[in-house]
């Protein structure tokens, strides 16, 4: 099992706004530049542009916390379409009642909830994972291959500067320029599979 995400978000924006989404900037850097519940970066749905800011505390009922800073989510839209306006417990102090809810991504107990298997899996881990998992639809196809995706550019970015510097035996070079080569098809192979999620 994995560490279901690198870094926890933190909101640091202390300006105030009369409208929500005038806070994009801020939570695009707070979170980032991705999303609060799945860990997508933003870069696959075209940036802050195709990511939404979602209420954690929906909107409705809870009107007075529309332009509250630290009720906001960068988000991305599946996470944002799945949660809408659910809150079980109907009350604003209580995200969580009987099992049911939300955690706060920005909360540190969010990753006691979720985790990612090394094939890039989302997977809950108590009850309250469990419904986040299903209202969020962490276990779209799409989200596993975002995750693939990213950790095979980060290991093709370091193989191409390794090769870059090398001045070494040249069969070592060749198995170097072998195993990006075939990289490169399984990062092709995955870049394809994930477009056509998004059609």
């Amino acid at each position: 099992m994995l560490p279901f995400r690198n870094a926890i978000p933190i909101r640091t924006c202390t300006k105030i706004y009369a409208r929500y989404t005038s806070y994009k900037t801020y939570l695009q850097q707070d979170f980032n530049r991705r999303c609060g519940y799945c860990d997508d970066r933003d870069i696959i749905c075209g940036g802050a542009r195709g990511f939404h800011i979602d209420h954690f505390r929906p909107q409705k009922p809870f009107v007075h916390l529309e332009n509250n800073y630290n009720n906001l989510v960068y988000a991305c839209p599946y996470c944002n379409g799945g949660k809408s306006n659910d809150w079980p417990s109907g009350v604003e102090e209580y995200s969580v009642l009987d099992g049911k809810g939300y955690i706060d991504p920005c909360d540190t107990d969010f990753d006691n909830h979720l985790e990612r298997h090394d094939d890039g899996k989302i997977r809950p881990k108590t009850d309250v994972g469990n419904y986040m998992f299903k209202q969020l639809k962490l276990g779209l196809r799409r989200h596993e291959l975002a995750w693939k995706y990213e950790q095979l550019e980060n290991i093709l970015h370091m193989l191409i500067h390794e090769l870059k510097n090398f001045s070494g035996d040249p069969s070592i070079e060749q198995q170097l320029k072998d195993h990006k080569s075939k990289l490169i098809d399984e990062y092709l192979r995955y870049k394809c599979e994930f477009e056509e999620t998004l059609q």
